[in-house]
């Protein structure tokens, strides 16, 4: 696909081996499958409103969502995930990740508690999210998580077969950690 605004009401699908960058946006809160191959990117531009996104497989994945919440479909990435939505994000099916994860809700929750979920490397939480569930199959690295907003309100749970930080986790609500899963 070229760079370019697009205004799609079904789903969509690429196909495997080329990168693929929507520098404008992709509205219309339809469902999209990206298939570009371990090699290729995806970047979905700022402006966005897609309702479930998967990607089949990718290298780095950087998906910028700003018409409301984000569902993540059954996802494979190689590379890294950097994932912005202003609302909240879910998942629908497994998230595997081999490289590192970045998670930005604005003032909303963050729920990826598919029990196929796999973050291989650190994973961090930004802005003013409401609550957190994590849920990974294989051992958590967590990096930074900023929640300016749970304290009052919110929730962190997270679930792994082991956790790590890569840095001081200031968190000020309540939060739950299992590291046998």
């Amino acid at each position: 696909f070229p760079s370019h605004d697009i205004d799609a009401t079904n789903a969509g699908s690429s196909p495997a081996g080329a990168a693929v960058t929507f520098a404008g946006a992709v509205v219309g809160n339809q469902n999209l499958t990206l298939r570009v191959g371990t090699g290729n990117n995806i970047t979905i531009g700022a402006g966005s409103d897609l309702g479930t996104l998967s990607v089949v497989s990718a290298n780095n994945v950087t998906a910028n969502n700003s018409g409301g919440a984000l569902n993540l479909g059954a996802s494979t990435v190689s590379g890294n995930f950097t994932i912005t939505a202003n609302g909240a994000i879910t998942d629908s099916g497994a998230v595997v990740v081999a490289g590192n994860t970045e998670l930005n809700a604005g003032a909303n929750a963050i729920t990826l508690d598919n029990s196929g979920n796999t973050f291989s490397g650190t994973v961090k939480v930004n802005n003013n999210l409401t609550s957190l569930t994590l849920v990974d199959t294989t051992a958590l690295n967590l990096d930074t998580i900023t929640g300016a907003a749970l304290a009052p309100v919110g929730a962190i749970n997270i679930s792994a077969n082991g956790i790590t930080q890569s840095v001081a986790l200031n968190i000020g609500t309540t939060a739950t950690f299992n590291g046998g899963n």
